[in-house]
């Protein structure tokens, strides 16, 4: 059961592993033809569908692995489906009405093709999400990992290949990533229509409308949050900087998202077998977890703050060097959330995802008020605000962790 456990994890590890080694492949190239503005554009248009695709479904994507039948899953597959679909038409009208406005937020950095286009990026990005999680419901793990690297694949050539042809093309690229990932996973898992019917897609939906209540906003504000440094930077006065952050995320985001996400998979395997026979002793668990987390972090980080500004110059050609520079702060930050993220599913393991809850909450409003204040500094003391609000935030999600590790709750 245990190696059986391992081996499913390291099949989706492999997928993103080698997806993000195709990504930082290509950011070199990426980065020598397109400028800084170009990135920006980019980063701001990712920072806002991302958090939109979570909304969009009201988060019952979440729900497809939760039913004991394929068919319950596979309706509340095409509840989420259809929702996104619905709500990304509603946001492409919105934006046509109110794109004046939304242009002038950006101080018209940001052209009305991008703005058109954010629709139908939030709509990609959810159909793969929910199409990811069927597959989960499947055990199908194989093509999930297949989908991330065909979608890295296809994003990077896409982004290189129209730079020659059109304008947006890191955004289009995106887009298409997106687009041929979800048609190899609907390819596969043949999500069809012919055995929907209305009913048991509302019984589904009613049976779990805790997702649309509970889950979806705080899902978004976690999300959201992690965009807003990128998103309040952009309405400022230098596009430019957004560019260089866009770039500095998406290379720091990497360890998190291979290293970090397997770490947390077997840690969320530990601590699920600790409780379900009837122990209450994670501290054990957390304790060598944590330790493991920090001293790969600081492997991970450390030759950023000591030489990001040199290695970016070298790795992304010299114009990026002050992205480096911005790298040699953000590291720290990232390096905090690194160690702690993989943590936070013993919250929901405990049984306080009310706790969860309430952090996400404060996260995105201290967030949201300590960069709104931090707009008017200069970027180098915008990013140690940046990261003072991180670090204070994290510690305290840090000690929720360790409160309910000691205080686990029984399941109902």
């Amino acid at each position: 059961m245990i190696n059986s456990y391992y081996k499913k994890v390291a099949t989706l590890v492999s997928g993103t592993v080698l997806a993000q080694i195709i990504a930082l492949g290509l950011y070199p190239i990426l980065s020598r033809i397109f400028t800084a503005e170009e990135f920006a554009a980019y980063g701001v248009f990712t920072a806002i569908v991302t958090p939109m695709a979570i909304l969009i479904t009201l988060r019952y994507e979440a729900a497809i692995v939760l039913p004991k039948k394929d068919l319950d899953s596979l309706h509340i597959w095409w509840v989420s489906i259809l929702l996104a679909l619905a709500f990304s038409a509603s946001i492409f009208l919105l934006t046509l009405i109110f794109s004046n406005q939304l242009l002038e937020l950006f101080s018209n950095k940001i052209s009305l093709s991008t703005l058109l286009l954010i629709p139908l990026g939030a709509l990609s990005i959810a159909v793969y999400q929910a199409l990811t999680y069927l597959g989960l419901s499947r055990s199908s793990y194989r093509s999930i990992s297949i989908s991330k690297v065909v979608q890295s694949l296809v994003l990077g050539v896409s982004q290189v290949g129209l730079f020659f042809i059109i304008t947006n093309s890191l955004i289009i690229g995106f887009i298409i990533g997106q687009l041929f990932a979800a048609i190899y996973l609907f390819c596969n898992f043949k999500p069809g229509m012919n055995v929907i019917n209305k009913s048991s897609l509302k019984r589904n939906a009613l049976t779990f409308s805790d997702y649309p209540k509970f889950n979806a906003l705080p899902s978004f504000l976690d999300t959201f949050t992690l965009q807003l440094p990128l998103i309040i930077v952009a309405t400022g006065s230098d596009f430019a900087v957004a560019g260089y952050l866009t770039l500095v995320f998406r290379i720091l985001a990497a360890p998190a998202a291979v290293i970090g996400g397997a770490v947390g998979q077997v840690f969320l395997k530990e601590i699920s077998d600790t409780i379900n026979e009837g122990s209450r002793k994670l501290m054990p668990i957390l304790n060598r977890t944590l330790l493991k987390l920090s001293i790969l972090s600081l492997c991970a980080f450390l030759p950023v703050y000591f030489f990001g500004d040199y290695l970016f110059a070298f790795v992304f050609g010299d114009k990026w060097s002050v992205a480096g520079e911005y790298a040699q702060i953000i590291c720290i930050a990232i390096g905090a959330r690194f160690i702690v993220s993989p943590l936070s599913t013993l919250l929901g393991v405990s049984n306080h995802l009310k706790l969860a809850a309430l952090w996400k909450v404060a996260y995105f409003v201290s967030t949201f008020i300590m960069l709104s204040f931090a707009i008017t500094q200069e970027t180098d003391s915008f990013l140690l605000y940046f990261v003072l609000n991180e670090l204070i935030m994290y510690s305290i999600y840090l000690s929720a962790i360790f409160y309910a590790a000691k205080n686990v709750k029984n399941r109902n």
